[in-house]
């Protein structure tokens, strides 16, 4: 059978991919740390932020409107975890592989 170079390279790429995101948002986060905490609380910041998406036009910026009352109150924590499990459902005998729960070989 021949498999593409998408499926072939599927195992070598999505740990590749945690790893990457791990180490993207560990870095965003540090960045964020030294702006936020030499100007203004976190808080302030994703208000302010918030309030400039809400400006924008609406039909050119739909998404990014409504997107503005969650960026203020999400959770990095939460965000980051369910961004992993995102991830890890994609590598091959992750947690949605099937039989990955209960121990079995696909």
């Amino acid at each position: 059978m021949n498999s593409s170079p998408r499926t072939s390279s599927r195992p070598r790429t999505c740990p590749q991919t945690l790893v990457s995101y791990i180490v993207g948002v560990g870095n965003q986060n540090a960045m964020n740390t030294h702006v936020v905490a030499g100007h203004r609380s976190r808080d302030d910041l994703l208000d302010a932020v918030a309030g400039r998406w809400e400006n924008l036009d609406p039909a050119e910026h739909p998404f990014v409107r409504r997107m503005a009352a969650h960026l203020r109150a999400h959770d990095d924590c939460q965000e980051f975890l369910a961004s992993i499990d995102i991830i890890l459902a994609g590598l091959p005998g992750g947690p949605e592989a099937p039989g990955a729960i209960a121990g079995e070989s696909t």
